[in-house]
């Protein structure tokens, strides 16, 4: 399928050997082998300068019989079929205009020489090409009479066109030597001619050459055209290169955007030159769709269905219901783009189209009930120059991706949406998005999507670095209660333990002995297990450490082309040597451990004996205190207590022994938070200010940091819940943030309000002292109410308060003239859409999606919008639907896909009728008949307007 129109390298202007007045190379040889290496030789040199289109021509019409001789070679020198030259007959002749003006007249590639030679003659030379002294002869007519002849339509198409060759030197239409003043300006606005020949570009010309070339209000009047008139370069070239001539092939070109090699296509571009013609290598988009493919699809029987896209302007035209939304939908479905949901309740959104109903929709309808797992969308796009193909199957639904020339890997709707961005509006939605702030907030984004992406993702990780740090300081907190809890109860039993033995009197030296060291033993145990859990530790951290080293090092092969191969393989070596010798070490340590695990074994194994007879003694002495017996069997249960808080003393240590936390780490945490979030609004306020300037004055931005909280007003009503706190005292403090200067320093103040009674313990917050909570008081906050929050109110509560980001809030004011602007809302629908699709087609980005534009615009600006498109396809890749026929034609789409039903009086499914630029036959046939209503129509309507 066709892609329609594409640059060419050109050269419109070029002489041969034939031309014996002109070339001052070698000559064309007398034999036909000669001829054929003469003609070789100037092909070779075309494909060595990249030409892809030329136009041969000599003065008279002199390369008629070697013209063939030059296409011959073309296409059996040709790299490849997808790059043969093309070769456009052609005749420079020169005009009886003043003292003489060149003109060029150019036909297309198959025409029939004999043919052109009597166009020639037509033009005012007669049969005898040449005068007596070899000189080429002059033509008797003016300029507008060879245009007459040369561009007249036959079967529907041009003959020929014309151009003005070196319109500023010799026998150019410039000519002040040659050509008076009146006369020029008189042939310069002739609106048929369509292209002159300049030798440089325009922006570097005299202001005095702009305003004329360009038609612009400081023009003189006299010499103003109708519309600017396309301006090309060309070589003039009389040899192969540089030392034979000043003109050498390759020595001036042009890039001429045409779909067909053919006059029709050289038409079409001059009478679109602001888009098609560029004197400098044109700017495409660096990121683009390629083509969509559509298998198992219920609407489209062309199985499967594949459409390939052209990098700029693609035009997706048809009557109703003939598919083209779908095919957009599919593409966004594909690419995982989500239409935003509207709440059914809101009333300002109440009235638009579900959106995303719609997609799920169709989709389920056209895919998903297919029951087969052919039914998928798959996308392939072009990202500077790199190769990725996106496959959504809807029979399990999953995505795949490929990039360049890996194996396709599943991928995420995520993953697809960061990777290849694009920006898409459904009909009329256009003209809604003032009524919603993420829509706005999402115009603002697209444009540097990637750095707010990275700084959320920062966000996000400083969002679980600050629940971390909270969890492990709040447990800390809680630890260390514990341990003076646990240190105390220690003390008191060791006293009370004291006591106890002091209670025993009259006991044998070695009774005594043995009821003493019984606590010694019981301390000894719980040193021997905090041992033993000491090694275990260290096992697992060795074995941890193993672990994480078994992926290490990571793949560091090194390129064979590598700029400094061997000094990174030695670097890689080391790397490798680091994490061998790494290995070793741990494998040592485990080692270690082994042997100094047997040893305490062993030491334990012994001490145990001692424990035994100790134990033995212990028992041995007990009956014999038989009057302490109740002092006994205290003593016992105070050891075995101080045991088990001495244990759980240790775990307790153990575990505050692995959280560090430093007395700034806080305040850290919450600098990073603050600063990751201005660092955000600073990428989209200078957003902001770049969309402004986008919107050529129609739209000034503001961003108000922190200025949208409903999501954390929401989160702080959902835990107030239950606390008996009023709505409008909430209401009130949501004003309160939102109406300040800096709403994000207004919400922290508030947040340390909460924070002082969230740590307040449950179990006290009914008889504690409240904080000082002024801004709370402010907002109605009775002293009740502020107890309740305590009570219900906890430090986690607290902190997924904190982690709640305020969104920025981008407000959007529309420029009425004067100076005064009103609130964007306030705009008309049509003065909203306007200024919105300039700023779309003035942003750099992905590809932009709209379905029907025009439906939000009106006819009045067309022409503003037509403009602002051919500077837009330069830098972003635009795929609309449109029954607008200026949109599409004025635009100058260089893909044209005419959507139709299966056939006239079936509309059950549909067909891609025909694919390509204007300047193809079929394609401009579906324009008139689909967008103007049928020439016959569109020859009534001009009738009507008198024009």
């Amino acid at each position: 399928m066709s892609t329609g129109a594409r640059f060419l390298k050109c050269d419109l202007h070029m002489h041969t050997p034939s031309d014996r007045t002109n070339w001052r190379g070698p000559r064309m040889g007398d034999t036909p082998e000669e001829r054929q290496a003469a003609a070789d030789a100037y092909i070779r040199r075309c494909y060595e300068e990249g030409l892809e289109l030329i136009a041969i021509t000599d003065h008279n019409f002199f390369s008629k019989d070697f013209i063939p001789t030059l296409q011959e070679s073309a296409a059996r020198l040709a790299p490849s079929p997808a790059r043969q030259l093309t070769i456009l007959p052609g005749f420079e002749i020169q005009a009886d205009v003043g003292k003489g003006m060149h003109v060029i007249c150019i036909f297309d590639a198959d025409a029939d020489v004999n043919q052109i030679d009597h166009i020639l003659t037509e033009c005012g030379i007669g049969a005898e090409r040449t005068a007596p002294m070899g000189m080429a002869l002059n033509s008797t007519k003016r300029l507008p009479e060879i245009i007459d002849v040369v561009q007249k339509r036959a079967a529907g198409r041009c003959m020929g066109i014309v151009t003005c060759p070196h319109c500023q030197a010799h026998s150019g239409i410039f000519d002040n030597d040659r050509i008076a003043e009146w006369l020029q300006a008189t042939e310069f606005i002739n609106p048929d001619l369509l292209c002159v020949e300049v030798p440089k570009p325009i922006s570097q010309m005299r202001e005095s050459w702009q305003h004329l070339f360009r038609a612009d209000n400081d023009c003189i009047r006299e010499w103003r055209r109708t519309r600017p008139i396309a301006c090309i370069m060309s070589s003039d070239a009389k040899a192969l290169v540089r030392d034979e001539a000043e003109n050498y092939i390759g020595f001036r070109y042009s890039w001429i955007k045409v779909a067909q090699r053919s006059v029709e296509g050289l038409r079409q571009a001059f009478l679109a030159h602001e888009s098609r013609v560029r004197l400098t290598r044109p700017a495409i988009p660096d990121r683009f769709v390629r083509s969509i493919e559509v298998g198992a699809c219920s609407f489209f029987l062309q199985q499967p269905l594949r459409i390939d896209l052209n990098p700029q302007f693609n035009a997706l035209i048809g009557g109703r219901g003939t598919g083209k939304s779908t095919i957009l939908e599919y593409l966004r479905w594909c690419l995982c783009d989500q239409p935003l949901t509207y709440e059914k309740e809101d009333p300002l959104t109440m009235e638009l189209p579900p959106y995303a109903e719609r997609q799920a929709s169709l989709i389920a309808g056209t895919l998903k009930n297919q029951q087969a797992s052919q039914a998928y969308v798959r996308v392939e796009l072009d990202l500077h120059g790199t190769n990725h193909v996106v496959t959504r199957y809807a029979v399990p639904e999953r995505i795949t991706l490929q990039i360049a020339d890996a194996p396709a890997r599943e991928a995420t709707a995520d993953d697809i949406r960061r990777l290849l961005p694009i920006q898409a509006y459904s009909q009329k939605q256009l003209s809604t998005v003032a009524v919603r702030v993420e829509e706005l907030r999402r115009l603002v984004e697209a444009p540097v999507r990637p750095q707010v992406q990275e700084l959320d993702d920062k966000i996000q990780r400083a969002r679980d670095a600050m629940r971390q740090f909270y969890q492990a300081y709040w447990r800390a907190k809680q630890l260390d209660t514990q341990i003076r809890a646990h240190e105390a109860e220690i003390e008191s039993l060791a006293e009370q333990a004291k006591s106890l033995r002091a209670q025993i009197t009259n006991l044998s030296p070695a009774d005594e002995r043995v009821l003493s060291a019984h606590s010694g033993y019981a301390n000894e145990q719980q040193i021997i297990q905090r041992v033993e859990a000491d090694i275990s530790a260290m096992r697992a951290a060795i074995n941890e450490a193993q672990t994480r080293l078994d992926v290490l090092p990571r793949d560091s092969s090194v390129p064979v082309n590598s700029p400094q191969q061997d000094a990174v393989a030695r670097i890689v070596l080391a790397g490798l040597r680091a994490s061998a010798e790494a290995s070793e070490l741990l494998a040592e340590a485990a080692a270690i451990l082994d042997a100094r695990e047997a040893e305490v074994g062993k030491e334990k194994a012994a001490w145990g004996q001692a424990l035994r007879a100790h134990e033995e003694a212990f028992a041995g002495a007990t009956p014999r205190a038989e009057a302490y017996g109740a002092q006994l069997a205290q003593l016992r249960r105070v050891t075995e207590r101080a045991t088990e808080v001495q244990r759980a003393l240790d775990t307790v240590r153990a575990e505050r022994a692995t959280i560090v936390t430093g007395p700034n780490d806080e305040s850290q945490h919450l600098n990073a938070w603050i600063s990751l979030h201005k660092d955000r609004a600073d990428v989209i306020e200078e957003a902001c200010t770049k969309l402004a300037e986008l919107s050529q004055g129609d739209v000034r931005v503001l961003l108000r940091r922190g200025g949208d909280a409903e999501q954390a007003f929401s989160l702080l009503r959902e835990r107030t819940a239950g606390a008996r706190v009023r709505t409008e005292w909430l209401d009130r403090l949501r004003e309160q943030v939102i109406s300040a200067s800096n709403p994000a320093s207004e919400w922290t103040a508030l947040l340390e309000e909460f924070r002082a009674l969230a740590e307040i313990p449950n179990d006290q917050a009914s008889a504690a002292d409240l904080p000082n909570c002024p801004q709370l008081a402010a907002a109605g906050f009775t002293e009740a109410a502020l107890r309740n929050v305590a009570i219900r109110f906890g430090p986690n509560d607290w902190l997924d308060l904190v982690l709640t980001s305020l969104n920025d809030s981008p407000e959007f004011y529309y420029a009425v003239g004067d100076g005064k602007e009103i609130p964007f809302e306030k705009a008309s629908p049509g003065q909203q859409a306007t200024a919105l699709l300039t700023i779309l087609l003035n942003q750099e980005g992905g590809p932009l999606l709209i379905d029907q534009p025009e439906d939000d615009l009106d006819n009045a600006i067309m022409t503003r919008v037509v403009e602002t498109i051919w500077l837009a396809k330069e830098h972003r890749q635009l795929i609309f639907t449109s029954h607008n026929a200026n949109l599409v034609v004025n635009g100058d789409a260089e893909l044209v896909i005419h959507c139709d039903h299966i056939a006239a009086g079936n509309r059950s499914a549909g067909r891609i009728a025909c694919a390509g630029s204007i300047d193809e036959p079929r394609v401009c046939d579906a324009i008139k008949s689909v967008m103007e209503g049928g020439e016959r129509a569109f020859e009534l309507r001009k009738a009507k307007y008198g024009l």
